[in-house]
């Protein structure tokens, strides 16, 4: 049997749907069985870590911003952030049992509630634990308290903000609520701090579709805006319209 799960049948089976069941068996024929991931969970929170030195924490799901290609609202729901004594406990544990390094996770962790800054800042405090990562942040909710809380010892310098697009009229299409010159200007806000990476998806349909190689929204402008951050990674993905899936991280 051929069975398939992930974000494309999440959002089939959930409360926000962005595909109908109908359509991915019409489009998938070959599809013996439909899963979402709590159906082959049992819903389980239970959290397997090979490392014996660094864990993986997730401090909420879900996202509320709909980015036009973005399937993760749909599949993963609303934002729900956990408890922020439920967290510090975990990782208050984790420490205990010699885990020195976390990660923290979420579709968007600065839209943590009440405070992902405030979070940072709990679990600085913790003994025994020595460094504090996290990942995905957007670059429309990076507050000046969130920059500012990556100054604390233990947080690490290293930021993945994704761009996506250097150019204002395909972020309005991708629904991104920010224009280039705000990510320049939060580039460089942070850039004498920290060190950073940026997501530039390569083949987004839009601009596959209407944009000519001439224009501002073309590959070309963004490696300008690229090139003029001067940031030390790059992470480029295929898009939308590409024949296969696949991502590339680059040093720069």
């Amino acid at each position: 049997k051929i069975w398939l799960t992930g974000c494309m049948v999440g959002s089939a089976k959930s409360e926000r749907k962005r595909y109908s069941m109908a359509e991915l068996r019409r489009k998938l024929p070959q599809v013996d069985e439909f899963k979402t991931i709590q159906e082959l969970t049992g819903n389980s929170k239970l959290v397997t870590r090979n490392s014996q030195t660094h864990a993986l924490v997730s401090i909420m799901e879900g996202c509320d911003h709909f980015c036009s290609y973005c399937v993760v609202p749909y599949a993963r729901g609303k934002e729900i952030s956990r408890d922020f004594k439920e967290i510090v406990c975990e990782v208050k544990e984790l420490a205990c049992r010699g885990y020195t390094e976390i990660i923290l996770l979420g579709q968007n962790v600065n839209s943590y509630k009440p405070s992902f800054a405030k979070l940072l800042a709990g679990l600085n405090e913790i003994p025994g634990l020595e460094k504090i990562s996290f990942m995905t942040s957007n670059p429309w909710d990076l507050t000046d308290e969130i920059i500012k809380a990556m100054s604390l010892p233990k947080v690490d310098r290293y930021l993945h903000l994704p761009v996506q697009s250097g150019d204002d009229n395909i972020l309005r299409k991708m629904n991104r609520p920010y224009t280039a010159k705000h990510y320049f200007d939060l580039v460089k806000k942070i850039r004498k701090e920290y060190y950073g990476r940026e997501s530039w998806p390569s083949g987004f349909s839009a601009r596959a579709r209407s944009c000519p190689a001439n224009t501002p929204a073309s590959p070309g402008r963004c490696i300008l805006f690229r090139s003029s951050m001067n940031s030390t990674r790059i992470r480029t993905s295929e898009g939308w319209d590409s024949s296969k899936a696949g991502s590339s991280d680059l040093r720069m």
